[in-house]
């Protein structure tokens, strides 16, 4: 047997020993110091405690494993750690701190931009180490676009890879498919030091897995999902770097397009519901197929499948050559647009509705005037100052009129000459303020609502809070109401004789 296979199966034997014999080792210490995740019926769905921190034997494994072959008799280990190991050196600094990050959320619960400056400063690490995206799509990037785009995809496939760990064993299964498939790819190109890079990762996730699949008896924690995910974009960096032809380099993205996209649609979820984004939800790819009444094995199985879809269209788009490859990837896009519409995201559907129907540019312009409404009010220190932002609102909401009362200061421009109008009120202890409009159709309810709120927080600071404070509770109840049932026109009625 070639001594480079030789070499290769020892790797690959020794990391799934390892990770088989020290993954309940680490169970053990964990539950002993108490570090487990408590489930919570909502996202956590575990029926009892179970530790976290699985990163720790899968690094370890990934590590020992080349350890090993420097301790064996002769220079053969070595040579061939010396000869193949590049990738592995550059590699293993940016993990461990990527690692380092993931644990300390682990023991800690460290706030969400701790833990992506720590992601963020070992992508920066790496890209100084040589991997560095030079193309995208077969078109050169700029060295000062060279950067940014390392990190952001380096720091996404980390973060992708911690997001979609919801279930037993999904990510590490994930892991361990993507692994596989980058080195069934390394060895179709020959590409030696991605071959060492994954094969003892591959080892170690085999031998995890056994006790992280349902019923999990360890998890991954963001040690464990973190670590995989940015060893992952790695080695996707350093596959693009060996890739002969342009529709060669899409095939990374396309091997981790299930992650990427569910943290995409994390991201893009929570921006479209006003959101933290770094909040969790039950919104997430499994979540969405575990309400549609599949169990949570069928959940993970089918994504299992759907991976290994998404890993085939990579290979052959590695494989590919000009509009061959073009036109899988089209393929691949709509087959991914198809599952996406098939998980019904609320959100998507909601912005596809405002784009089709045009409604994204009135709301965009709302939005553009209301934040020049904000920045008048706040700058007014006097009633006058009030009237200007008054008026301005009342021309652009389509009002007939509006008339402001405060003490002795009443300002009306202009006054309705029939009974006929209807009018919102919001009355002060010494003075108010009236809208008139002939018909509430022509108001846009979802302009004046945030104007009405930004009116009344004006009103409660100074120099204007003594009037706030006088407001009479009923008056703020029914705008309160009727703004939060996104019904200000309730506010309107017929003017009482």
């Amino acid at each position: 047997m070639e001594p480079f296979l030789t070499l290769i199966l020892i790797l690959a034997l020794s990391s799934f020993l390892f990770s088989t014999l020290l993954t309940p080792l680490f169970r053990a210490i964990l539950n002993r110091l108490g570090l487990v995740d408590q489930p919570d019926s909502r996202r956590k769905l575990h029926p009892h405690p179970v530790p976290r921190g699985g990163g720790a034997p899968i690094l370890l494994s990934w590590a020992a494993a080349y350890g090993l072959l420097l301790l064996l008799p002769g220079s053969a280990g070595s040579s061939f750690v010396n000869d193949h190991a590049q990738l592995v050196w550059t590699i293993l600094p940016c993990a461990l701190l990527v690692f380092a990050t993931g644990l300390w959320d682990d023991f800690q619960n460290i706030r969400p931009w701790q833990k992506l400056a720590g992601t963020t400063l070992a992508a920066a690490l790496a890209y100084s180490q040589g991997l560095q995206i030079h193309a995208v799509a077969g078109y050169p990037t700029h060295s000062w676009w060279s950067l940014p785009l390392t990190v952001l995809w380096l720091v996404a496939c980390a973060n992708a890879f911690n997001l979609i760990d919801g279930l037993d064993g999904l990510a590490s299964g994930l892991g361990l498919l993507a692994a596989l498939t980058m080195l069934l790819a390394a060895c179709l190109q020959s590409n030696r030091e991605m071959i060492v890079a994954t094969v003892p990762l591959a080892g170690a996730l085999i031998g995890f897995l056994r006790y992280n699949f349902r019923p999990a008896s360890i998890f991954l924690g963001d040690s464990g999902s973190l670590l995989i995910g940015f060893v992952l974009g790695c080695c996707g960096v350093a596959w693009s770097q060996k890739s002969a032809t342009v529709v060669a380099m899409m095939a990374p993205p396309m091997l981790l397009a299930i992650p990427l996209a569910d943290a995409a649609l994390a991201v893009f979820r929570r921006f479209i519901r006003c959101q933290p984004v770094f909040l969790g939800d039950r919104g997430h790819i499994h979540h969405r197929l575990l309400d549609r009444g599949l169990s949570q094995r069928r959940v993970i199985l089918l994504l299992y499948a759907a991976f290994l879809v998404s890993a085939g269209f990579s290979l052959v788009q590695a494989l590919g050559r000009g509009e061959s490859g073009a036109m899988l990837l089209c393929l691949f896009a709509a087959v991914m647009l198809w599952c996406i519409r098939y998980l019904n995201y609320r959100e998507l559907a909601a912005v596809f509705h405002l784009v089709a129907a045009g409604e994204w540019k009135q709301r965009l312009q709302h939005r553009l005037w209301l934040d020049q409404m904000e920045s008048k009010l706040a700058g007014a220190i006097s009633v006058d100052d009030l009237w200007v932002s008054v008026q301005s609102a009342s021309a652009y909401l389509g009002c007939r009129g509006a008339e402001l009362s405060v003490g002795n200061r009443r300002l009306v421009s202009p006054a309705p000459e029939d009974s006929q109008a209807l009018e919102m009120r919001l009355n002060f202890e010494e003075g108010s303020l009236i809208l008139y409009a002939d018909s509430m159709a022509e108001i846009p309810s979802d302009a004046m609502g945030p104007y009405l709120v930004a009116f009344e927080q004006r009103m409660r600071t100074a120099p204007f809070g003594a009037l706030a404070a006088a407001i009479p509770p009923a008056s703020l109840a029914a705008l309160h109401n009727a703004l939060h049932q996104q019904e200000p026109a309730r506010l309107f009625t017929s003017p009482q004789p």
